[in-house]
This record gives structure tokens, sequence and C-alpha cells, in this order.
């Protein structure tokens, strides 16, 4: 099929096809020179040959269904640049699609590849830029405005493109002025400084800015690279520190290559060592060597250092005078990037003089300095070693425990310098008791021990713990003190069945605290049971804890009554133990736990502040003068900081102090009477009442009872179970009130349970009267209840 021009004069790609409807294809009639050069094929291979064949992605391309729908409408089209792709040729092209006159089709395209790929290089060129981890600027050169920054830049900075266009670059660079800036950069075409830029918010960080003048779209522009050196800068401020730790810490320091060459030393390794710096810098450390230590010992601390990173021990080494010392040396690996070790650090001091008095630190460690018997760990020590001899050979042994009684009373008498005297007396007698194979030691406080060795016969330990307690309770004489004291010892035997030695200590702990509340000055074997008691206790502690802490521990309430008027004119707080399985609980089962284990000061605190809160409620409603009596233990009563703390809580709960009385129990007071008359004066000055508890038990004598600031004496509940049928107890009860009487002392009778006691106490002029004749324990709510009941009954 002719045509009128010769395709090969015109300078784009041409080719000419004929449409075949029965095949749907494309045949090619004409392909120009050009488009063989651009497509890579001869024309020869192509004339005659249907497109789908020699262009097999025609379709997807989208040309072929363009070349039909010019071919059946006669219309020209163009079809924008896109990009064809097969198995032997790609490219971007532009197609112009006519029907010629004899209804051939002709394509007439460029090759737009190089142009595309110009675009898309400068595309992925201004892609990295904007990404770049640098911050770039594009100013002018004249004004000097920003024309743009990229997206590191405007993070950094924190502006964004619209608002950098107004800015110049000396309202990022405070350290400039427009004047000096401009007059700055314009001395060079290339400029390299450091300097700081100031981010939106007013906060600074350090760049390194490179600036250069250049022709950009025919304009002279600046270009400026600005990297943040802000974690350079905070790396070189701790390579700084850590130089100026290194030169100022007191112990030496050496620091080698990966040869082990010496590159640097600090100061306190000069003083150490007495080497100058010149003398040490690229030696060896085996300069050092003492001749003391192996080829061995080296090859082993090289091997700890290679395989751990860090070696640490102590090594012999020589001075600069020759004079050999001992140091204490930890070497450790030093890793740069990629973790490649790249130095070794030895830092060491002298410990010549430590190591030359070890065995007097040792002395020192394994002995109590106040009575030279030895202390806690070397105590262990030896009863390990004699137990182990003991079952070993299948022979008796067994371990005392003792602790003097009441010592603290004896310190808060006579002072701790008298207190230390008595402790140096009693080791010295104990010493003196025993066999020499047998040891004495001292494990803290008023407890010492007393190792009985193997071979001993039984039935010979009690006699021997008796011998002990009889001794050490006859008289001592101290700065012209005459100090009498007893002392409780608990005896566990050596066996096979206690778990190493700390059972066996805690075996005879456990009986020794069996003693004590046997009456003191007792001994107690150990038994088995005492660990199941011990188990249960500790179980109890546990439970009491918690249930403090939720408030299960709260006030019952016990009326007093006026036997005169019949009124009810106060109540005794006391605690009860809200049990969430075995229902409420009276103190018999929880107060020795408590006052054990140190709880009692919570659970005094929190019965006093519950008590004042409860009764000011009935203060407040129809009771205004009803006061309540709160307990005081042995425990609280020793706090410095007991009347302080009463009276913030009065203070807290804005209780009425005038309504407050406070129990004490007379044995209590007389274990320190002077500290006692010093604690109630201290709490009358406050308008709080006392009362002393129990009394007629504690011994206390007309000339003590006159000095005490209180108001009541509470009789002893075993005097009023006697006071119908005993005579003597019915005289105690006459002598207590006569002499309450005649020091203007109220008394109160407690344990009140039969009208026959009531009535012999009312003849006696009896002040108050307490018990279950009136009244059991109460809640809040029962005791409301009772108050109502009893003011109806009297009417």
């Amino acid at each position: 099929m002719k045509h009128s021009f010769n395709v090969n004069n015109i300078p784009v790609c041409i080719a000419i096809y004929t449409y075949d409807e029965k095949q749907d294809d494309f045949i090619f009639v004409d392909f120009n020179t050009l488009a063989e050069s651009t497509e890579n094929i001869k024309r020869e291979k192509v004339i005659g040959k249907y497109l789908l064949d020699v262009f097999p992605s025609a379709r997807e391309f989208g040309i072929f269904e363009l070349l039909k729908k010019v071919y059946y409408s006669g219309k020209t089209e163009t079809y924008k640049t896109e990009y064809y792709k097969d198995s032997r040729i790609s490219g971007w092209r532009e197609n112009e699609i006519s029907r010629l006159s004899n209804n051939s089709v002709m394509a007439v395209y460029l090759d737009k590849s190089l142009e595309k790929n110009l675009e898309n290089q400068l595309s992925t060129l201004g892609t990295i830029v904007d990404n770049s981890f640098n911050e770039i600027y594009v100013f002018d050169s004249i004004s000097f405005k920003f024309i743009y920054i990229n997206k590191q830049a405007q993070h950094n900075l924190g502006y964004s493109l619209e608002e950098i266009v107004d800015l110049h670059p000396w309202n990022v660079k405070l350290e400039y002025d427009e004047n000096n800036f401009t007059k700055y950069i314009s001395s060079s075409e290339f400029k390299i400084f450091n300097t700081k830029h100031t981010r939106k918010d007013g906060s600074e960080y350090f760049v390194e800015a490179k600036v250069q003048k250049m022709m950009l779209n025919e304009q002279e522009q600046y270009v400026a690279i600005v990297t943040d050196l802000t974690e350079q800068k905070m790396y070189e401020d701790k390579v700084q520190l850590s130089k100026e730790v290194i030169e100022s810490i007191s112990e030496a320091v050496m620091i080698t290559d990966l040869n082990t060459t010496i590159i640097d030393v600090n100061p306190a390794f000069l003083h150490l060592t007495g080497f100058k710096r010149d003398q040490v810098i690229g030696a060896k450390p085996k300069k050092f060597k003492s001749g003391k230590h192996s080829k061995e010992f080296y090859k082993n601390l090289w091997k700890q250092v290679l395989e751990n990173g860090v070696y640490k021990g102590e090594i012999w080494d020589r001075k600069a005078d020759g004079e050999v010392f001992l140091k204490d040396i930890t070497i450790t690996t030093v890793r740069g990037p990629g973790g490649l070790v790249k130095n070794y650090v030895a830092v060491f001091s002298d410990i010549t003089l430590k190591k030359n008095h070890q065995e007097e630190l040792q002395e020192i460690a394994y002995t109590d300095p106040l009575t030279q018997l030895t202390n806690r760990i070397q105590f262990k020590n030896i009863l390990k070693h004699e137990v182990d001899i003991a079952i070993r050979n299948k022979s008796d042994g067994a371990l005392l425990f003792l602790d003097l009684d009441m010592f603290k009373k004896v310190n808060d008498s006579y002072g701790h310098i008298v207190g230390d005297e008595l402790l140096i007396a009693v080791a010295k007698r104990l010493k003196d008791l025993v066999r020499k194979s047998d040891t004495v030691s001292r494990i803290g406080g008023d407890e010492f021990t007393v190792v009985l060795a193997s071979p001993i016969k039984k039935n010979s330990i009690q006699f021997i713990a008796q011998n002990i307690i009889d001794e050490l309770s006859k008289p001592y004489t101290i700065e012209n003190h005459e100090i009498v004291i007893s002392s409780s010892i608990g005896i566990a035997f050596f066996t096979q069945e206690m778990q190493g030695i700390d059972s066996l200590v805690e075996a005879a702990d456990l009986a020794m605290y069996k003693a004590k509340h046997k009456g003191r000055g007792k001994y107690q074997f150990f038994e088995p049971r005492m660990h199941n008691e011990s188990v249960k206790k500790r179980t109890i502690e546990l439970e009491l804890k918690k249930a403090l802490s939720d408030g299960s521990v709260i006030p019952y309430y016990q009326p007093k009554i006026n036997p005169e008027t019949g009124i009810v004119v106060g109540v005794e707080a006391l605690a009860r133990w809200n049990h969430p399985e075995l229902g409420v609980l009276s103190p018999i089962y929880f107060l020795d736990i408590a006052e054990d284990s140190g709880l009692i000061h919570e659970l005094g605190e929190q019965i006093l502040n519950k008590a004042m809160q409860e009764i000011k409620e009935l203060n407040e409603s129809n009771y205004p003068e009803l006061n309540v009596a709160v307990n005081l233990s042995s425990k609280q009563f020793e706090d410095e900081r007991l009347v302080e703390k009463i009276l913030d809580n009065v203070a807290k709960y804005n209780f009425n102090i005038s309504n407050l009385e406070l129990e004490i129990t007379e044995s209590l007071i007389m274990e320190n009477v002077q500290r006692a008359i010093y604690m109630m004066e201290k709490l009358t000055e406050k308008k709080i009442k006392i009362s002393i508890d129990d009394f007629g038990t504690g011994y206390s004598s007309l000339s003590y009872l006159k000095k005490f600031p209180i108001s009541f004496l509470k009789i002893d509940k075993s005097f009023i179970d006697g006071i119908v049928n005993i005579k003597e107890d019915k005289i105690i009860v006459k002598t207590i009130m006569s002499m309450a009487e005649s020091l203007d002392i109220g008394v109160i009778a407690e344990g009140i349970e039969t009208i026959e006691q009531e009535d012999e106490l009312h003849k006696l002029s009896c002040h108050l009267s307490q018990g279950y004749l009136y009244s059991e324990a109460l809640s809040l709510e029962e005791l409301k209840k009772f108050l109502i009941d009893w003011e109806q009954s009297k009417k």
C-alpha cells in the first residue's frame, strides 16, 4: 500500500499500519529509519508483520485500542507520554495517530525516555535533598531571604516552609546581626563555620554550616548545608567529663592499646607508683612486675580479660623506687563501634597496709569489742564446727541461749556506762563457769550463747544451766551500785534432725522465750512443739498486721458505774479483733504477740483514736461528761513521743481532753519509777487523767504512791474475787480504800460479778464499779442501747 510521502524524510518516529479485521491486528506497511533506531529493530523484520508479534505489550500499553479507534473514526488522537515495556525494549513514548486517505493508520511518536529519565533523576535528587539528615537552605544573594529549606531544617527549627520565607539567616543565628552576617558571608565564595541555631521556641543547638554561592535558575544564590552537632557536642562533653574524672579520682588509672602499650595514665598513677609520665607512656605493664607471680598467673589473668571482658583481683607490683606493693586492681576492655575491643583500662589502689593488718582486722571482725567474747559471726563458725564433730563422733553437745532479764531497766536506771560494765562482768562469770573446750559468745545486746562442746553428758546440762542462773543472779557491785539481775536460758541439743545451725539457734531461742514466760530466772529445753507454737504465733502476727491495716481491730466498751448515784460515768476501751473466721477475739489471743512484734504501737494508737471518735459522738448527743479510759502498754510508755502523739490525736479529733483517761499497770510503773512519774506529770499537765490498773500486784510503796499524779486506783480483780469469802482479800481491799482516801485518790473496783461483791464494796464506799455484773464489753451500737436501757431502769 503506497502513500505520497517518504517517511524517512520526517525527523520523528513513524509507523504505518493496515488493519486486518479478521485477525484483529494491525500489519506494518512502513517503518522509518528513526523508528528503527529507537525500537532497535530492522525495517525488514517489521514490514508485513503483525503489531502484536513485534510489540507484544501494545494492548497493555494502550496504543492498540487507540489505533482501532482512529481507524474506525478517522479522527486524529494524541496519546500522552506513557511507559512501554516488553522483553525486548522499554521506554517512554508520546504518540499522535491519524488515518490516511488510503485507510491506513499512521503513528507519529517521539521517544521521551531521555527527558523522563532526567525528570526522574531531578525528582530523586529533590527527594534526597528534601529528606537529607542535614539541614539545607537556599537564600537570595541580594535580599538574603530564604527561598527554600528542607524538611530536616523545618523539623529542627520548628518553622514551616511558609513561615521561613519571611526570615533571614540572622533570624536563626542570634550570634549574628544583619550587618556582620552579610559582611562575613560575602567575603568569600565558600565558608565553613560553627555557630548556634535558635529554634522557634527560643532553644538553641550547636551546628556546623557550609555555605557556598552558586548560580541557580540563572540567579546568584547561597546554598547552606548545616549539620546538627548536638550529639557530637554531648559526646565531646562526656569525653571531657570522663577525662576530668579520671584526672581527679584517687585511684590510679592506666590505659593501653590492643598491644598493651601504655598510652595514658592519670596523676594518681604517677603519685602512687613514683614514676614520671615519660617513663611509662609507650612502655608495657610488665615494667612493673614484682616477680611474685608465675607465668600461669598472668596467663589466667588475661584469659579472664579476653573471655569475660574484666578481671578483678590482687597483684603484687613494683614502684619506681623498687618497693613491692599489693594493689587491688580491675582490668576492663573498652569496645568501639561494632563491639571490637580497642583499649584496656586498669584501675587500682594500694592495699598493702590493709593486707598487713588483715589478721588484726580479722580478730576485730570476730570479737565483741565490749566483752572480748567471740561475736555472732565467729559463734556461728564455732557452732558449725562443734556440731559437725558431735554428729561425726556420735557424741552429745548442746547450745545454751541466754538472755538477761530486765536488763533495759538497768540501763534506764543507772545509764549505759553501768550497763556496759554489767555486761563485761556477766561475760567474765560465764567464762569462769564453763570448760576450756566450751565457747561463750555475745551475739547482741544482752544475749549470750554457750556452746557446750562434745562429749558431754546430757543429764549434766541441766545442772550447768542452773549453776549459770544461780551464779549470774548473785549481786554485782558497779560504780558503788549493787545490782541484781536474773537470766533465762534456752537449751537445744546437737542432733541430725536440726536442719543446719540456724535451726539449732532458733530452737534454743524459742526455748529461752519459753523460759522467760515461765517467770524469768529459769531454763527450758527445746521441744518440737515449740516450733509449731512459733509458726502459729507468726501466723497470728501476720493476720494481726493485716487486721490493723484494714481496721478489723476495734474498741469495745465496758461501762463504769457510780454506785452511789447509779450513773454510768465512763467506759473502759478494750481492744477486740473482728476475725473473719474466728469471730470477735479478746486481747488474750493476740496482745502478747502484738507486744513482742512491735505492733502494739499501731494497735494502741488505733484503739485510742477510734475510742475518741466514737465517744465524742456520745459526748455530743446525750452524754457530755461520759469519759473513756484507754490502756497504755509498756512498749507505748517507753515511746519518748508518747505525749506528743496523744495530744496530736486529741487535736485531730477535737476531743474533750477532760473526758480522756489513761490506764497504766502498777507493774509497768515499778519498772522505772522516776521515768513513770515524769511521763505521768507530762500527761496530767495537759489535763489527762491517769489510773493505775491492777493495783495491789506491783508492790508499790506508799512513799512512791503519794508522788504519783493519779486520779484513780483500779483494784485488781484477784482481790475482788475473794472480797466476800477470803478475809485477807477483804483486808487488802479495805486498806487500799483507806490509803486512797487519805491521798485523795478515787478507787475503781474492776471485775465485779456478783451482788454480794457489790454489797461489800458499797460498804467500803468504793467510788466506781466495773464488771460483768453490769455489762460485758460492748460494741458502740450495743453501748448506745445499754446507756438508754440503764437510764430507763433507774427511773
